[in-house]
């Protein structure tokens, strides 16, 4: 093969062997919020304000569920529902300190499905149960990590972020498992997360429109 046979070999390489946007990573786990935010300094808030009616104390919301800022939380199924519930609903059970939170369906286990916005690279949110208290999440990350948080007797809020090095995260799945014949209580609330530009990728035709150009270009230039 010549030099310029290789070049346009390495060009092919170059232009087609784009990166992949998934991937299991490394996964850094935060439990202080204030450290998780000096890592993505610009991420944006939810905290689930202003959804309630003035005259109640909760809001439901069922499929396709709640979406705030790019990121949709729904229930895992059409038979199930979202509360966004203010604290004075039941102070013991949604009196964690932050005003209003998000609170599961009570199922079996309880679910809170949650869809981000393309190019999230960090996550992170208070976590909160009840029926009883301080008890265990499970946090599944569509990297195909899955993450064990214990939450923390009332009314203390347990904070678990995450950011990946590389690829993206594009969905995360609380599930807290139903040990008490009331149901599973869970609520979430400050949510948090930050996102990268994504690049537009090279279609086919772009990509090889390119190449056939760049190899008309190198074998005039042999001729010549």
């Amino acid at each position: 093969m010549d030099r310029q046979n290789g070049f346009v070999v390495f060009v092919v390489v170059l232009v087609l062997g784009l990166p992949c946007a998934t991937g299991l990573g490394i996964t850094t786990v935060y439990t202080d919020r204030a450290e998780f935010l000096a890592e993505v300094p610009g991420a944006t808030h939810i905290d689930f304000e202003g959804l309630v009616p003035p005259s109640g104390e909760l809001a439901q919301f069922f499929l396709p569920g709640l979406t705030l800022d790019g990121v949709t939380f729904a229930p895992p199924s059409a038979g199930g529902g979202l509360y966004v519930v203010e604290p004075a609903h039941q102070p013991a059970l949604f009196g964690w300190g932050s005003g209003a939170v998000l609170n599961g369906d009570y199922g079996s286990p309880t679910t809170i499905d949650v869809t981000l916005p393309v190019g999230t690279y960090a996550v992170g949110c208070d976590l909160m149960t009840f029926f009883p208290y301080g008890e265990t999440v499970n946090v599944a990350l569509s990297t195909g990590q899955v993450f064990a948080v214990t939450t923390a007797d009332y009314p203390t809020r347990v904070f678990a972020g995450f950011i990946t090095d590389t690829g993206f995260i594009t969905s995360v799945t609380y599930t807290r498992p139903e040990i008490d014949p009331r149901g599973s209580g869970l609520n979430i609330d400050n949510f948090v997360f930050d996102a990268k530009p994504v690049p537009e990728p090279l279609t086919t035709t772009g990509a090889f429109l390119a190449i056939g150009g760049l190899g008309a270009y190198l074998r005039k230039r042999t001729r010549a």
